[in-house]
């Protein structure tokens, strides 16, 4: 891909996102995506680090070109309860590097993972141990 723009686009394409919600997800105005796309401006360090980070992406590729879109980890363990697969260690990592932002925000996390994965019983058990 020969332009960051060019790049932004397949990012936002691969992951089945509209411009909008592309852009709510990365925190910037819509109409910005489009301009970013047909690099009538650049994005900001700040927002390419967000893509980076939220997405997974190859800093480098996002840059320059060079090199794979996504990062591959070398572990792909995942943590079970009950038997069913909840979450994998780059997924966990991307929680506790929030918690550790966010403290107080612990509550919150816990009740939001109960509603998604309907696992109230477990996450009870868990947070008052």
């Amino acid at each position: 891909m020969k332009t960051l723009g060019n790049r932004l686009k397949l990012i936002r394409k691969n992951l089945e996102f509209t411009q909008k919600e592309f852009a709510n997800v990365i925190n910037v105005p819509f109409t910005a995506i489009s301009k970013y796309e047909r690099d009538e401006i650049k994005p900001s360090s700040i927002i390419l680090e967000r893509i980076h980070n939220k997405f997974n992406i190859n800093i480098n590729w996002l840059i320059t070109g060079e090199g794979d879109m996504f990062i591959t980890t070398k572990s792909k363990s995942e943590y079970t309860v009950n038997g069913k697969k909840v979450i994998y260690d780059s997924d966990l990592q991307f929680i506790i590097d929030y918690l550790k932002k966010h403290p107080k925000e612990i509550r919150s996390i816990a009740e939001l993972i109960r509603k998604k994965l309907s696992l109230k019983k477990d996450l009870d058990n868990f947070l008052n141990q």
